[in-house]
């Protein structure tokens, strides 16, 4: 079993994934605390907004910046910039903890 977690834009379907632990800095970032099973993610996740994911990501973000593998977060910095801010304000996404 492991952490795995997964951002997705609803409307296009376009994802980006984070394969670890990482110091549980997703389940924090995104408020999901209660998805951490310990040895491995619920497989539960939470729809939310733009301004939540484009905080929440930037926070874990942030709270990654000192991980060992410098380029496990690179999906998820590719999908912030990329994805998440030149979206409407009115987008959703879906994050998923597995």
């Amino acid at each position: 079993m492991a952490h795995d977690f997964s951002i997705e834009r609803i409307s296009t379907k376009e994802t980006a994934f984070f394969f670890g632990y990482g110091g549980g800095a997703l389940y924090k970032a995104f408020g999901c605390e209660q998805f951490n099973n310990g040895i491995s993610g619920s497989n539960n996740g939470i729809e939310i907004t733009k301004i939540v994911c484009h905080n929440a990501l930037a926070y874990a973000l942030f709270l990654l910046a000192d991980y060992p593998d410098t380029d496990r977060a690179n999906d998820l910095k590719r999908f912030l910039h990329d994805v998440v801010l030149p979206s409407s304000d009115d987008e959703l996404f879906y994050a998923h903890f597995s």
